[in-house]
């Protein structure tokens, strides 16, 4: 009987490697006893974006966020993946989600600056919202034909895409 952990091991030298085929058939494997593991399917996406796969990509994404909805580096990721393929639309959506759930994270942190719930697969930087994020929002806005909402990236007012998007 084999491990699973294995198989993410060498998964991820595989994707060090940019051997992204064989890291996308151990990541595969290991889900094949791990299949409730959110971060093994974000980690099966994001390979297979790497060589191009979007659609694959999206669907281990949304599988990943079907298991942890607050994922937000599964979030940020199905954004890249949208974008890549030309669904602007959808990658502002799942910027904008990912951005509210670090507002939600920072409104949660407690007197003591650490952050209720928070770990490094959330991306939530330390000061606060991810310029990361905002810079795909950005990019997508200018996609979309709404420079105005492009220039609210830059002060990172969330507010102000609440009348265009749901969120």
């Amino acid at each position: 009987d084999w491990d699973a952990d294995v198989q993410v091991a060498l998964g991820v030298l595989f994707n060090i490697s940019a051997e992204y085929e064989k890291a996308v058939d151990c990541f595969k494997a290991a889900l094949s006893k791990r299949p409730d593991d959110y971060i093994l399917w974000n980690r099966l996406g994001a390979t297979q974006a790497h060589v191009g796969s979007n659609k694959e990509a999206t669907a281990a994404y949304f599988r990943a966020l079907e298991l942890h909805p607050s994922f937000i580096r599964a979030r940020y990721n199905m954004s890249l993946a949208s974008t890549n393929m030309g669904q602007h639309r959808e990658a502002a959506e799942n910027c904008l989600i990912a951005l509210s759930l670090q507002q939600r994270d920072m409104d949660a942190v407690d007197n003591k600056g650490k952050a209720a719930n928070m770990d490094a697969a959330h991306m939530m930087p330390a000061g606060g919202m991810s310029a990361t994020i905002w810079n795909a929002l950005q990019l997508s806005m200018y996609m979309l034909g709404e420079p105005k909402l492009a220039e609210a990236c830059e002060r990172q007012d969330l507010d102000a895409f609440r009348t265009k998007f749901a969120f």
